[in-house]
Order: C-alpha cells, then structure tokens, then sequence
C-alpha cells in the first residue's frame, strides 16, 4: 500500500488527490459539495430527491415530471387555471364536479336518440370501378338508424360510353336514398354540383328511411358501365329505438 494512502472503515481510501469509497473515486469537486452546503440544503433535503422516479409521485418525495411533461396522480387543495400570473381559481367542489359529471352521463344517454348525427361515403370511379354491379362505400350506418335528409356532391361528373348508365342509392331497399336515374337525364343528375336524395328532413314520416341492421351506402350501376365520375353522399340521422 503506498505511503500516502489513508484506509478508512467501511472501504474508504484517502490520498492527497483522490477520495475513494468502495473502490470507486468521488468526483464531486470541494466547490460543488460548497455550494450544496451554502445553499442551504439540508440532508433531510438532498432526501426528498433520493429514489425519485419521474412521473411517478410517492409521499415526501420531490415530484419531477417524465418526458412528457407528466407528474402522475396530483392531489392539491386549491386548483387555478389560466395563464400564469392570471390563473382563475376552481371553486366547484369535488362532490359537484362528479355530480355534474353524473349528469351530464345521464342526460347524454337519454338524448342519444336525439343527437343529429351525419356519415359521409364517396363513390370514386378512380379506386372503386364503374362496372354494371352494387358497390358498398363508406363506412355502415348502425342499426336502428333513421336517416333524415342529406344530399349528393357530384365532384367530377359521371360519364359512360353514350351516357345511358343508370345510377342509384340505396341503404335499406333499392333506390330509397336515390332512385336509378340516367346520366343522360335532362335532370342532368350526375352533373357536379349538389343534388337532392329521397329522405327530407320536412317529410320525415314518409320519406325517411330506418335501417333494420347496420348497412353501407350501396351504389347500383346498371345498363352500361360508368366510365368516370366521383360524389360524395351526406346523410343526416337521428338513433331510433329496437
């Protein structure tokens, strides 16, 4: 052992230059232990930091957030959102904010019936074809549901070779979205623009139309094939009952 080494208990070893512990050099400069200690900290200080794991919170221990900015379960008596030094404080109690949540549950799931909602299916002659066949686009309507009114967008006009291609829109039976019609017609029905369907929302007792199993929009080419053409069909519904 050199001369200048000093064995202390527990493997400590020091040397002029270098303290050892457990065979392992400690590296924190005097000036860095200084400042530690002229800072103020205390050892029952440097412990809140021992054993933290970020994002996770334990009792008495520093909170320190993970990489995405998150500390986990927060418990606070007071809570104030808003832009730093003008945050509004939270009132409500916790009692109330669950009441409220209870609710707001409640009345959601007795007006569901009653939320208008709308689904959207494309027909595209680039990525679906126009041979004479039925087509299913979009994604399916629920069961029980009851379309209300929509419309027809016609984004690129639909064309065949001498136009006598029929067209319809259906969802339950044949034709009950839009009734086969020519390209040709002098309705000029598969020209862009906007184009009215079956269902409306002022006749819905006759005119619209309620699913009895969950369905897609089918498009039904017949007499000659389509052979360019893109729309877009809204529909607008509401949830019946079983």
């Amino acid at each position: 052992m050199p001369d200048n080494v000093t064995k202390f208990p527990n493997g400590i070893d020091v040397t002029q230059d270098l303290f050892k512990i457990g065979g392992t050099a400690v590296t924190t400069t005097a000036a860095e232990l200084n400042a530690i200690a002229g800072g103020g900290l205390s050892a029952a200080e440097l412990g809140v930091l021992d054993g933290v794991t970020a994002g996770t919170q334990a009792a008495a221990k520093a909170v320190v957030a993970d990489a995405n900015v998150n500390t986990g379960i927060s418990k606070v008596t007071q809570l104030h959102i808003g832009v730093s030094g003008s945050e509004t404080q939270v009132t409500s109690t916790a009692a109330e904010l669950n009441a409220l949540d209870a609710s707001v549950a409640a009345v959601l799931a007795e007006s569901a019936g009653t939320i208008l909602r709308t689904a959207v299916a494309t027909y595209d002659f680039a990525v679906d074809g126009g041979a004479i066949s039925t087509i299913a686009i979009g994604d399916a309507l629920p069961d029980n549901a009851i379309v209300l009114g929509g419309f027809v967008e016609v984004q690129t006009t639909l064309t065949s070779v001498t136009d006598a291609a029929t067209v319809a829109l259906s969802i339950v039976g044949a034709g009950d979205i839009k009734v086969a019609i020519a390209i040709s017609d002098g309705s000029n029905p598969w020209d862009a623009g906007t184009k009215a369907i079956v269902p409306k929302f002022n006749t819905p007792e006759s005119t619209s139309v309620k699913l009895t199993a969950a369905n897609q929009v089918d498009v039904a080419i017949a007499v000659e094939a389509v052979t360019a053409g893109k729309f877009h069909v809204t529909l607008f519904y509401v949830m019946g009952h079983a």
